[in-house]
């Protein structure tokens, strides 16, 4: 499976269009993934600028028992990028996550889970930032025989040793259209609404 996400985001300090192409591969029992990041600076301190960002790469199980069902892998980020051109964080990153899905009998309702845990290493000034906590979770169902819709709630935060978390809460809309079974294209939204020492989206 091939996927080509293209995202735009908006903070309080600079402007990001990223292009990211990711390769999958499943069975019935694994699944494996390879994400490669082209990020844009439209507006940054640094000015306009474009590059690489960090490949990561990640394989695991998936299965279930109807009506649930789960991917979860384990993943590594590198160093591919650099942080003048592709905004790359010039370490090396290790992560742990997991994909839950609820779905009705009829198809018509689903609900959506997500964690990930980033262990972080040293940087190229050997710096070592915090470790990460990710997670979300939306719901929702089918409009018609195209179209779906759900909306939820994600949640990043730093884990700080000796000072308090540093967190962002966004809303999250998702929108999604099947052309076929074998090619569907989804639209996603987030809008902070609370955030601590972590720049606003």
């Amino acid at each position: 499976q091939a996927d080509s996400r293209i995202a735009w985001s908006k903070t309080e300090v600079t402007e990001t269009i990223t292009h990211t192409a990711i390769l999958k591969y499943w069975d019935n029992e694994m699944w494996g993934f390879v994400a490669i990041p082209y990020r844009f600076f439209v507006d940054s301190p640094r000015g306009d600028h474009h590059g690489i960002g960090d490949v990561t790469v990640g394989f695991g199980p998936r299965g279930g028992t109807w009506p649930v069902s789960f991917l979860s892998y384990v993943a590594a980020t590198v160093p591919t990028g650099t942080a003048e051109k592709g905004g790359g964080n010039e370490r090396y990153d290790a992560k742990a996550g997991c994909f839950l899905t609820a779905i009705t009998n009829d198809k018509q309702f689903e609900a959506d889970g997500s964690a990930e845990f980033v262990l972080t290493g040293k940087n190229s000034n050997g710096i070592n930032p915090p470790n990460e906590l990710n997670i979300g979770f939306v719901a929702g169902g089918k409009l018609n025989e195209q179209m779906r819709f759900a909306a939820g709630l994600i949640h990043s935060r730093t884990l700080l040793e000796n000072a308090e978390d540093n967190y962002l809460t966004a809303a999250r809309l998702v929108g999604r259209y099947t052309f076929s079974k074998k090619l569907h294209a989804e639209l996603i939204g987030d809008v902070t609404i609370d955030a601590q020492r972590m720049q606003k989206r």
